[in-house]
């Protein structure tokens, strides 16, 4: 018997849906603007770093929501 089916389910999808849609597609983003800067104006650029921090955090944090799924 499974208590916590629902929490595992719950974590499964939030983790996945972190790193597979919104961690690798800012890091896309982010990656075509920062490799060349020079290209590209203020806020564009900010817009860039602000995505890689983004993408930073929700990638480990997918990692981690897909690791405790895993440990229930």
């Amino acid at each position: 018997e499974f208590k916590h089916a629902n929490l595992i389910i719950i974590l499964l999808i939030f983790g996945i849906v972190k790193k597979v849609l919104i961690a690798n597609y800012l890091g896309i983003y982010a990656k075509n603007i920062l490799d060349f800067p020079q290209s590209y104006n203020f806020i564009q650029l900010l817009s860039a770093i602000y995505a890689y921090a983004v993408q930073i955090y929700c990638d480990f944090s997918g990692y981690v929501d897909l690791v405790c799924a895993f440990a229930l």
